[in-house]
């Protein structure tokens, strides 16, 4: 197999990637001298120093995204909590009202920033791709896979907390159900959707029926209520967003897929690899205690071999050992 260390080491040099004395500079160009038959593809694999900055500025900008969508992560666990909180609580608690409100507009806000850096990153990427030249394959692959996580792990945050919603606004209203049968006023889903889309529940017929005695499951009903309103405000907002994200992740999964597969192939090819050097190494050292064994063993039956043979030729010899 053709030794091509010293022609990759001139194509680096040539393109800037690494840095180098003026011998070792000397010894590459004179080798690129002698074989200087390089393929196109060779020559553009290597990302030349001076876009090492804007890769560094790109990756500062994609850690920032990380971080922002491990916020989201969190305020999404976050929200569980205090949906199953408020869940199995018989009286709805307004402090956990108020804690659920505060990291529902803290989910929005910051989901509104992320989106608006994920757009930016996305455009940037493309118009990247547009521009780069072709030693520029190199950033813009990296830029390309960095931005296909990003937006399929804003998509998985942005999904989660939709459902999450979604459970919780159905568990309400289950409750609501469970309220008004208690109170003898049942109302069925589509006028509990509807009194809820108005905002005019407590205007109805079956409200203005309750007495005093059942103030509280009012009140709770009351509270559910205007939890579902929100629920549904937040949602509103967020389903614009929503659909954006999804959109551009659909169009690019295809190329995710792609990635992915080839990182886990990559990963199996290296554990294939490492359990073959691991046995390559084993059978090194096997091989080497068996050559001392026989070694060993060649030089025990030499020195018997030269005894008896002594003893023997004396034996029938004896004139001759005297």
């Amino acid at each position: 197999m053709k030794d091509r260390l010293k022609e990759f080491k001139g194509i680096a040099i040539k393109n800037g990637t690494v840095s180098v004395s003026m011998k070792d500079l000397e010894d590459g160009l004179a080798e690129n001298g002698r074989d200087n038959h390089m393929s196109a593809s060779e020559s553009t694999e290597f990302l030349r120093q001076e876009h090492w900055d804007d890769v560094e500025k790109f990756l500062a900008q994609v850690n920032d995204l990380k971080q922002k969508i491990e916020q989201l992560e969190r305020l999404h666990s976050e929200m569980k909590e205090i949906h199953g909180k408020i869940l199995v609580t018989p009286t709805a608690d307004p402090q956990d009202a108020k804690q659920l409100a505060a990291v529902v507009d803290s989910f929005t806000s910051l989901s509104k920033v992320v989106s608006t850096l994920s757009k930016k990153l996305n455009q940037d990427a493309q118009t990247f791709e547009k521009e780069s030249s072709n030693t520029g394959g190199a950033e813009s692959r990296i830029r390309s896979n960095q931005v296909l996580v990003l937006n399929r792990a804003i998509r998985t945050v942005l999904t989660d907390f939709n459902n999450e919603q979604i459970r919780y606004r159905e568990r309400c209203k289950a409750r609501m159900h469970q309220c008004l049968k208690i109170a003898d006023n049942e109302m069925t889903d589509d006028e509990i959707d509807s009194a809820i889309e108005k905002g005019q529940f407590y205007s109805t017929k079956s409200i203005l029926m309750g007495d005093r005695d059942k103030k509280l499951l009012y009140e709770d009903v009351k509270n559910r209520h205007e939890d579902i309103l929100k629920l549904e405000k937040s949602i509103a907002e967020l389903h614009e967003m929503f659909q954006d994200v999804a959109m551009l992740v659909e169009s690019q999964g295809e190329m995710l897929n792609v990635i992915e597969n080839n990182v886990n192939n990559a990963t199996e090819y290296a554990r294939k690899a490492h359990t073959n050097v691991t046995q390559a190494r084993e059978a090194k050292q096997r091989n080497m205690k068996l050559k001392v064994a026989i070694c060993i063993g060649c030089s025990l039956l030499i020195f018997l071999l030269l005894i008896f043979g002594a003893g023997a030729f004396c034996f029938y010899l004896p004139f001759i050992c005297r």
